[in-house]
């Protein structure tokens, strides 16, 4: 087996992996794997809150995407309306397309003319791309390939794939054609319009997805399925080295699932189009280190360690995990994956989620275990990323408290970055207490020079000092710098200097903040220690998006299992609440408890802690 991006393979080298018949990259209508799955009781149970809504839609028009629709965007810098239509468009193609495959009648279904009509529809889009990734004044680019017009190349070709078959011969010749046209050509004549070509985030990995996991469908000229491949090969390598020697990822474990996990698709099609001839993780060994960042990126109850653009609570796919955990022989993913699948069928899916896709759907059920044990293997979370430069640590106290604690240092010019240099994210019990925003409602602006007005992306949205009335500034010169880590049974350290985080209208020449986790005793003690150079206004904050108790200088946390008391030492308190709009465009808001000495001065510490009430 040859690695696509790092051996030497010339072009007739690549193209003869697919000289002989192709193999499926999914099964067929009829195969006996979909005939599994529809007997798999799992499957059922997940399957069965989908059912009402395919039901009442299976006659109903599609959500249309209007002309104005399209045009909201470039007039006034909103996602949101535009972008509720689209993928609900795709969630009920992939419910129709589901409830079809699980049937198994084919073209005798009473499913299959709600997938055709459906199916139909999204393909006869005018543009596949979102309104926020083009640049014109209609929101429409039938050329433009972002993410999601991508991801709906690989839609088409795994449509074909699937329901081939069954499928009217012209709508097939149809989409064969618009795929080889505006995706697989437009890809390979003009590589230097595609500018998440030369980026490490997860633009990258899931556009090549998209691109690649089409032409590996359906594309029947081997000559242009290999010009694709050996254009995409130039460019892959950029996006692993995103990670840095300790796999850790910037932008957090939802983008890890997104970017990291569209190259795993990526790469069990090409192993599998290829008849095992080619690879895009065959011996490299970082594929393993950056894949085991999945295990270590959440805490217990489903929440994520959310620094920068990340949702606070979500699931991995369990799908990506126990392939990673089986192709790679890593029994810790295995067991996530394991008990990702029993939370799906405990809790059911979250409906809104516009991942419901039929990506995500097909994989999710033909992967789905008929038996469902619980997960035996034995892993440390714990870890220290020294080239993210982030510390999570999980511990029981001698009172049976869990303590769940994730700090950072980094840079402020990372992916999906925020002005958040040495905020940290604190759980009890399996439950918020020290907080990250993580991503706001995306639109224009956000995306723009004026992001870091937005709470979340601001230092004032998080647990973070604020310097003379200055914040943090974005940059990578914005830094920290950790000078002490340490992970054990008995105690956690983590100790970073960023006074570089600041600029010079700070004017500070010191500020240290120490984390010290005591185990046993059950304390989380962070201390800010400050010098001035100018100016005597020092404040420190904890932002949290629980309820808080002040009763005569004593502040509790009320999270949903303890009560957390926040020892305050001889500081002087307040309490703000700031308003923002969460990923769903709903209203929240967050408390920063403030604390700051009693008398100002030039230097001094500002120190609290938590413990169990």
């Amino acid at each position: 087996m040859k690695n696509l991006i790092y051996d030497d393979l010339t072009f007739d080298e690549v193209a003869s992996a697919f000289a002989g018949p192709r193999p499926s990259l999914l099964p067929k209508l009829g195969d006996a794997e979909w005939v599994r799955a529809a007997s798999n009781p799992h499957v059922a149970t997940i399957v069965a809150p989908l059912l009402p809504l395919a039901t009442a839609e299976r006659d109903e028009p599609m959500p249309v995407l209007t002309d104005e629709l399209y045009a909201d965007y470039p007039l006034t810098g909103r996602r949101v309306v535009f972008e509720h239509e689209y993928f609900e468009r795709r969630r009920r193609l992939a419910r129709a397309a589901i409830f079809t495959v699980l049937d198994g009648k084919g073209a005798s279904s009473e499913w299959y003319p709600s997938l055709l009509a459906k199916l139909t529809d999204v393909f006869n889009e005018t543009s596949w791309a979102l309104p926020a990734h083009t640049t014109t004044s209609t929101g429409k680019d039938p050329l433009r390939l972002d993410l999601f017009a991508c991801e709906t190349a690989n839609l088409m070709g795994e449509m074909l794939t699937v329901f081939g078959d069954v499928l009217p011969i012209e709508l097939t010749a149809r989409i064969r054609e618009r795929l080889r046209y505006t995706v697989f050509e437009n890809y390979a004549t003009h590589p230097d319009n595609m500018w998440w070509r030369k980026i490490t985030n997860n633009w990258n990995a899931v556009c090549h997805q998209g691109v690649l996991g089409a032409a590996l469908a359906v594309e029947t000229d081997v000559k242009l399925l290999t010009r694709v491949l050996m254009t995409a090969r130039e460019a892959l390598p950029l996006f692993l080295d995103g990670f840095g020697a300790d796999g850790g990822c910037s932008e957090g474990p939802g983008y890890w699932s997104y970017g990291f996990g569209w190259f795993t698709f990526l790469n069990e099609q090409l192993e599998t189009a290829s008849g095992g001839k080619l690879s895009v993780f065959a011996g490299d060994n970082h594929i393993a280190v950056i894949a085991r960042y999945a295990v270590r990126a959440r805490f217990s109850n489903g929440y994520m360690i959310n620094f920068a653009d990340g949702a606070a609570k979500g699931r991995m796919n369990p799908f990506v995990l126990g392939y990673l955990g089986k192709r790679l022989m890593l029994p810790e993913l295995a067991a996530d994956a394991t008990g990702d699948y029993a939370d799906i069928i405990t809790n059911r899916l979250n409906l809104d989620d516009h991942r419901l896709d039929f990506m995500y759907l097909g994989r999710l059920l033909l992967s789905c275990p008929t038996e469902i044990e619980a997960p035996t293997a034995s892993f440390s979370r714990d870890c220290y990323f020294g080239d993210l430069q982030v510390l999570e640590a999980r511990r029981t106290d001698a009172a049976g408290n869990l303590w769940e604690f994730a700090a950072k240092a980094g840079n402020n010019d990372e992916h999906h970055n925020h002005n958040d240099i040495g905020s940290y994210i604190l759980n009890v019990n399996g439950g918020p207490v020290a907080t990250e925003i993580g991503a706001p409602e995306y639109n224009r602006e956000f995306f723009g020079p004026t992001r870091y007005e937005y709470l979340a992306a601001r230092t004032l949205g998080h647990s973070l000092p604020v310097v003379n009335g200055v914040e943090q500034a974005a940059g990578r010169e914005y830094a920290g710098t950790v000078i002490a880590h340490e992970i054990a049974p008995d105690h956690v350290r983590f100790d970073v200097d960023f006074t570089a985080a600041y600029p010079e209208a700070a004017h500070l020449t010191k500020l240290v903040r120490r984390f010290d986790l005591d185990v046993p005793a059950g304390r989380l003690t962070v201390s800010d220690e400050y010098t001035l150079s100018s100016g005597n206004q020092f404040e420190t904050a904890i932002a949290t998006n629980q309820g808080v108790e002040a009763v005569e200088g004593a502040v509790t946390i009320l999270s949903p299992n303890a009560r957390v008391n926040v020892n305050i030492g001889d500081n002087a308190v307040s309490f703000e609440t700031h308003a923002y709009n969460d990923h769903s465009a709903t209203a929240r808001t967050i408390t920063r408890i403030v604390l700051k000495p009693k008398l100002a001065a030039t230097s001094g510490v500002v120190g609290y802690s938590f413990t169990v009430a």
